[in-house]
């Protein structure tokens, strides 16, 4: 089979928004004798994925209807910036909550709370992160090795699949590990443990492709 397609992953293939279904493919390459990966990479790509992770949360949460859910999600995850400022007197924190009302574009009342999670990973012997955690909150991606694909839900080309498992015939379904969710507790957790995992694996495969 010829490597002519991306492998890199993307949001439309990996869906979060639906706790119950996302599943995040990890090259098997990964765990070949000859690959190294930088033990610190999962821990230096937070500044980007939290970046990411405030644009996609805001508009998953504004354009959800005026229910029970949207009002759960505000109430847990924004606050209104003067509020905020006046309760918070440091200068540094006042500074970085001015500098996120970018992020409250559809919503200017509205900005984003300091994150509160404690992020963990754990490392493999290759430097390879077998859990990325919210360590304080228990949500969770673990390496789970060996699952056949498709299931129901995939949006993943199964072409893209057999080339990530390093399939070398061309079969209906690929065999591959993947990262699987723990604990996660709403789709703001979802959401950032996905961005997460999908930036850490296509960086990945930046190197070993």
């Amino acid at each position: 089979m010829k490597n002519n397609i991306p492998l890199q992953l993307t949001k439309k293939e990996i869906t979060a928004f639906s706790l119950n279904e996302f599943l995040l493919p990890i090259p098997k390459r990964v765990f070949e004798n000859s690959i190294q990966i930088n033990p610190n990479l999962a821990l230096d790509i937070l500044k980007d994925v939290k970046n990411e992770w405030k644009k996609d949360f805001y508009l998953y949460v504004f354009n959800l209807p005026p229910t029970l859910k949207r009002k759960e999600l505000q109430r847990k995850y924004f606050v209104a910036p003067k509020k905020m400022i006046h309760q918070q007197q440091h200068q540094q924190l006042r500074g970085k909550m001015l500098k996120e009302r970018q992020f409250a574009y559809k919503h200017p009342g509205k900005i984003i709370l300091p994150l509160s999670w404690n992020y963990q990973v754990e490392l493999d012997k290759n430097g390879f992160a077998q859990i990325l955690s919210l360590e304080n909150h228990g949500a969770n991606l673990y390496h789970n090795n060996n699952i056949i694909y498709p299931f129901s839900q995939q949006k993943i080309p199964l072409e893209k699949l057999l080339l990530l498992g390093n399939n070398s015939k061309p079969t209906n379904h690929a065999v591959l590990p993947i990262y699987s969710k723990k604990q996660i507790a709403d789709p703001g957790e979802a959401i950032f443990l996905r961005n997460w995992g999908l930036v850490y694996i296509n960086k990945i495969l930046e190197k070993i492709q």
